[in-house]
């Protein structure tokens, strides 16, 4: 069994996917995590790994980490809309990242002012090739600790 741990993208209070306001992450559409509700608008490297997505848009990335977890960090709910206004980068699809690297930035005011939830998702996007993923902390989390453990399925021979 592999088990690889998660570090949080971002500061703040750990909330269930199930409470988050959209189907597609409540109903765990996209595949299991959690979501956090930030403090600050920094966003970090949650493992070491190749980006493989980076939204034009600024609010959402793709991570297949070394160890062979995909994982979707999206930064708000509808946030695609802001078309990467109040959200900035540094990196690109095909970038190799460290755990705690910074990432990108996001204004949480120009966010909630124009009306959207800050909220970020931290989705395990390939779930079924884990047998277990679970939060490590409650609570409050700060970014670059502890968030997720993925278990991996037990190979047969």
């Amino acid at each position: 069994m592999i088990e690889e741990v998660i570090v949080a993208p971002v500061s703040g209070e750990l909330i269930s996917l199930q409470a988050v306001n959209d189907p597609v992450f409540s109903q765990e559409m996209m595949g299991k995590g959690i979501a956090i509700r930030p403090t600050e608008g920094l966003l970090f490297a949650p493992a070491d790994g190749e980006l493989t997505v980076v939204y034009e848009s600024k609010h959402a990335y793709g991570l297949k980490t070394d160890a062979g977890g995909e994982i979707l960090i999206h930064i708000g709910i509808d946030t695609v809309e802001l078309n990467g206004q109040g959200f900035s980068t540094e990196f690109q699809v095909g970038d190799k990242v460290k755990k705690g690297q910074l990432l990108g930035r996001f204004d949480q005011q120009k966010l909630k002012q124009a009306g959207y939830d800050d909220t970020v998702m931290v989705i395990i996007t390939n779930s079924l090739s884990y047998e277990s993923i679970t939060p490590v902390t409650e609570g409050t989390v700060d970014s670059k600790e502890r968030l997720l453990m993925l278990r991996s399925k037990t190979e047969s021979n």
